[in-house]
Order: C-alpha cells, then sequence, then structure tokens
C-alpha cells in the first residue's frame, strides 16, 4: 500500500469469506474482501462491525459469465442437455450451499421455468474436481469458475448451455470494519480512489495485456498468464459502485431458500455505506 501513499500496517490471506467476515468483525481486518452469500447476510443480521463500501467483481452484462453453465459433451451433443430448461432431473456441481453461485443456479432455474428442487445439487468444492466429475459422469452439469470453465470446453470435456444468466450480479464486495472506518475516511476513500483508477484501466480486456498484472497474478494466485487468457474478460463496474438491486435479490434467494437465519429482508442501509465511493468518484472527477 506504501506505492499509493496508504498506512496500512499488515496484510492478511483468507481461504473464504467467513474467515474474513470474522476477522472484519472483530477488528483484526480494517478491510477486506466479502463475497455474497448467506453467510454475508446472516452477519448482517446479527449487527456485525462491518459494511460493503464498494464493488468488487460483477457479473458481466453480457456474455461472458465468472461461473457460466456448461454441460457434458456427450448429453450435448445427444440434445438431452441444449437449453436450461432441460435441467430439469439433472445433477449439478457447484462450489457450495449458501453461495452466490447457488443464488445463479435458482436464477438460471427459475427465469427458465424451474426450481431448484427440480435439479440435484452437488456440492464440489473444488472447481477442478467439478471438470473430473462432468469426465467420469458423476453429474451432468456444473457451474466451475472461469477460465476453469473455458479449459474444458477446449478440452472437449463439456459444452456451454450459458454464460449470461445473471448479467451484472453481485458477486464480491470491498469491505470495512465501521469502527475503524469511523476515523479513517481519508484513507478508505484514497485506497478507492486508486483502485476506481486501476479498474478502469484494466477493464475491458485490458488486464490480459498488462504485464504487471499477469505477473501479480501469477504471484500471488498462481495462475499463469496463458491460463488467464483462456477465459473471458473479467469484468468490474467502473464507477466502483456495488449493484444494490443485484444485492437485494440475492438476500431474497436465500430468504425464500431458507439459508439465512431471519425471515425479513434486511434494509440496504443496514447492508452498505456509500458516502466513501462517492466522496472517490468526486476527487476522480469523472
Amino acid at each position: 500500500y506504501s506505492a499509493v501513499g496508504l498506512d496500512f500496517q499488515n496484510d492478511a490471506n483468507f481461504t473464504n469469506t467467513a474467515q474474513a467476515m470474522v476477522a472484519l468483525a472483530a477488528g483484526q481486518l480494517d478491510m477486506g474482501v466479502v463475497t455474497m452469500g448467506a453467510a454475508a447476510f446472516n452477519a448482517f443480521n446479527r449487527g456485525a462491525d462491518f459494511k460493503m463500501v464498494a464493488s468488487l467483481n460483477q457479473e458481466p452484462p453480457g456474455h461472458g459469465s465468472f461461473t457460466p453453465v456448461i454441460v457434458r459433451t456427450d448429453l450435448y451433443d445427444s440434445g438431452a442437455l441444449r437449453t436450461p430448461a432441460q435441467l430439469k432431473g439433472h445433477k449439478v456441481a457447484i462450489t457450495g450451499a449458501g453461495t452466490v453461485i447457488e443464488y445463479g443456479l435458482g436464477k438460471i432455474l427459475t427465469d427458465n421455468g424451474l426450481k431448484p428442487s427440480d435439479v440435484e445439487t452437488v456440492v464440489i468444492p473444488a472447481p477442478t474436481d467439478q471438470i473430473l466429475a462432468l469426465a467420469n459422469k458423476s453429474v451432468d452439469a456444473a457451474m466451475p469458475f472461469e477460465p476453469i470453465a473455458s479449459q474444458a470446453i477446449q478440452k472437449g470435456v463439456a459444452k456451454m448451455l450459458s454464460d449470461d444468466y445473471e448479467q451484472n450480479a453481485q458477486l464480491a464486495t470491498i469491505s470495512v470494519n465501521t469502527k475503524w472506518a469511523a476515523s479513517n475516511k481519508d484513507a478508505i476513500v484514497k485506497f478507492l480512489t486508486v483502485y476506481v483508477k486501476q479498474v478502469r484501466s484494466l477493464d475491458d480486456g485490458q488486464i490480459k495485456t498488462d504485464a504487471a498484472a499477469l505477473a501479480a497474478i501469477q504471484k500471488w494466485i498462481k495462475v499463469p498468464p496463458a491460463v488467464v487468457k483462456t477465459g473471458p474478460d473479467p469484468f468490474w463496474p467502473k464507477d466502483g459502485r456495488l449493484n444494490l438491486q443485484s444485492l437485494q435479490d440475492e438476500q431474497t434467494f436465500f430468504l425464500n431458500n431458507k439459508s439465512v437465519d431471519y425471515t425479513q429482508p434486511l434494509p440496504t442501509d443496514k447492508l452498505v455505506d456509500e458516502q466513501y465511493i462517492t466522496e472517490a468518484l468526486k476527487q476522480i472527477g469523472s
């Protein structure tokens, strides 16, 4: 962070949203990434001491979903599974229950006249294991992350069923500990100013030609540039703003699915604080 003039003393790596939320709520972490799912909404309902302040990745406004629905090649080629409506009665692999991916599966089903109960959901946490399950015919469809999905298609294991089923859905967020934020507004605004500028420099596929970005991905995520380039372009909103309608749609899904421990929807102001991104955009000037 010193490169952008910020004085955050430490950083930390977490393997899942639950760990990040616990650290944020406890004040052990000042800022962090929170992905949308039942656990996040439950934390907000319990009054956890953090709020979402800006958007990380969203689904793109067209094709190129981060978690496309892919199906076994033999089922696609036979005509047995070529449309989302044909998912009824099939086994579909997702990374976990109560996740934003489960929300995505629910959305594609309901948009095509089906219910979540119309498919057999199989939890396979590792996307690469989902591809193996497709290959050995343990499941019929899967929703792995990109670029793993594109690689599976290139290898002939699967074919694309849908990659535009939840356009602009909010996937991940930048969240802050609210007590810390109250006395560190300038730091948050400065961080978001740099973040939005970086997003604009890497959006629209520019990340695939940015040597520094590709090197950072390889260093920290262990994904080589050649693999990054096989998937669709990642998408971040250029204004850094959260998709509030998507957040409410996701909450409604988890409420209806009884995945959360409350029954009435939480108001937006319990989840989000937009003052920091609003100020950052003022400073950027566009």
